[in-house]
């Protein structure tokens, strides 16, 4: 009965909207599968096109009616959400509506839910409204930012219910009432993006509140950018004194731009960041950019480098403390600028790579070599010494 019903809506569609003849096949083939019967209605609804849904009339499924009122949204843009994520057809209706009307009474705006789609659907009504209760619990100075800590419902229950309880006890200890709408505010980020740093980074929430406190008022004050802690919290896990010690160093060292990864690196890799900020500084000083540099020690003019530029494009693409080291190193073993720029790609490789190859032709008795032969591919490269060894023995 239900595949005849089927087959007579299925007529009734392609009378009205011309369906091609092997969509239909594909569709009569079909109406066997359990799967089909399942979702028959959403499955048709899912393969005609927007005009078709348009040209016949055609009742839409529970899931369809759900979504477009849950969503305040249009036909189309409920099949397209239904279309990226079709688990969606296999959810009971019945609990979709019961969302729905959660929802609606909890004062959920469209745009939050549309944010929060995905994982709200998929929890039992019975739960998502325990969990509307917690959702009240947060103490808030302004009440129109409520709405944009809902994902963190999607926590676990155990989760949700210690930072409740914490924010709740902080309630009087923070301006904003709570850390979210602290984190917002010093991190010039909405509240829905600090509500997904918290998940990210619980940290954010165990935290000591005035350690925190401290530690950011202390970064901003250093110059160092908001949204780079909203990137980076990492550093505010190291102690006040810490970072203290590390921002001093920079302030002597009239190092600005500071980004959090240096206060939470090795000291041989700031070290290596600072040589290069202030080779880079020098430079600049000097020239107006690195093609003027390269053009100026390689004794090139403008119009040949852009050649070059053009032949070896990945030079351009090399940091300017490497084209230092790799120019200091050619030059020191004694090529002369237009030998490297009539041969640039050999820029592109690590210094390592030339000392090493320098080195293995020197072991071959080979005091001083083309750059041609100090740029092949490896492999060629070692069948060129193994032809040399065979010579030399």
């Amino acid at each position: 009965m239900i595949t005849s019903l089927m087959l007579q809506r299925l007529f009734h569609l392609r009378q009205g909207s011309k369906l091609c003849p092997t969509l239909s096949k594909q569709y009569k083939a079909t109406l066997t599968t359990q799967s089909f019967h399942n979702n028959m209605l959403n499955a048709i609804l899912l393969k005609e096109s927007e005009s078709t849904l348009y040209d016949v009339e055609f009742d839409y499924s529970a899931t369809h009616h759900t979504i477009m009122e849950l969503l305040d949204c249009s036909p189309r843009n409920a099949i397209q959400l239904i279309e990226s994520d079709p688990d969606l057809l296999r959810l009971p209706a019945e609990n979709l509506i019961k969302i729905k009307e959660m929802c609606r009474e909890n004062e959920i705006p469209h745009n939050i839910l549309r944010e929060n789609l995905e994982w709200i659907i998929r929890m039992k009504p019975v739960e998502l409204n325990h969990r509307f209760l917690y959702y009240w619990k947060w103490p808030f100075k302004i009440e129109d930012e409520r709405p944009e800590i809902l994902r963190i419902l999607s926590l676990s229950l155990s989760q949700l219910t210690s930072l409740t309880c914490r924010s709740i006890s902080e309630q009087n200890k923070i301006p904003q009432q709570n850390r979210i709408s602290y984190l917002s505010d010093k991190l010039e980020s909405s509240v829905s993006e600090c509500t997904d740093l918290i998940i990210k980074y619980p940290f954010l929430m165990r935290r000591s509140l005035n350690i925190m406190f401290e530690i950011i008022d202390s970064l901003i004050d250093a110059g160092v950018d908001p949204k780079d802690i909203y990137r980076d919290p990492w550093p505010i896990l190291n102690s006040p004194g810490q970072i203290k010690e590390k921002l001093d160093v920079f302030k002597e060292r009239d190092i600005r731009n500071i980004k959090c990864w240096m206060l939470r690196c090795k000291d041989s890799t700031l070290n290596r960041c600072l040589e290069i900020r202030q080779l880079a500084k020098e430079v600049s000083q000097q020239f107006n950019s690195k093609d003027q540099y390269l053009c100026d020690r390689l004794n090139a003019n403008t119009s040949d480098f852009l050649e070059s530029k053009r032949k070896y494009p990945r030079v351009a693409q090399i940091s300017l403390s490497k084209l230092k080291t790799m120019l200091d190193l050619l030059l020191s073993r004694g090529y002369k600028p237009e030998d490297i720029f009539n041969h640039a790609e050999v820029l592109t490789f690590s210094p390592e790579t030339i000392e090493n190859r320098i080195r293995d032709l020197q072991a071959c008795g080979v005091v001083y070599c083309k750059l041609q032969i100090l740029t092949l591919r490896n492999k060629k490269f070692e069948k060129h010494i193994k032809t040399l060894d065979r010579k030399s023995s």
